[in-house]
């Protein structure tokens, strides 16, 4: 059975990319244009109205593993790995590419990285503390 800090850690992940999805899935042209510059030639807007669909459909995928009275340490490891393969990408971003990021888009970036990899954290020790 799974363990009260895995599933606590599911449930923040859930509403973190619930809540970061439907930011991105309606207010894309908003955020858009504070994290990328403008000189940058595309329109940065549908990509982040995508990545917020998809962390929707992630949302959902977390609440299912949190409510599953027997979800195990393997089922939640693409999960974490997830998380992590996020944080990853986010830092290469900002020390690879930091031109393609406005000033605030690289905090913002940083800022989501950081929780992210908060939130994985917290999924890894729980998992390792599940019996099932």
């Amino acid at each position: 059975m799974a363990n009260t800090l895995l599933r606590a850690a599911l449930t923040a992940n859930a509403t973190f990319s619930l809540a970061s999805g439907c930011a991105l899935a309606v207010f894309g042209s908003a955020i858009a244009s504070l994290v990328f510059p403008r000189s940058n030639g595309w329109d940065a807007s549908w990509l982040l109205r995508g990545v917020g669909v998809g962390l929707i459909g992630y949302a959902i995928l977390l609440v299912a593993l949190a409510r599953d009275r027997d979800v195990s340490a393997k089922r939640v490891s693409t999960i974490i790995l997830s998380d992590f393969v996020w944080v990853l990408l986010s830092v290469a971003l900002v020390v690879i590419a930091p031109g393609a990021l406005t000033a605030a888009g690289r905090q913002i970036v940083d800022a989501i990285a950081g929780v992210v990899a908060i939130l994985g954290a917290l999924q890894w020790y729980g998992a390792r503390r599940t019996t099932a």
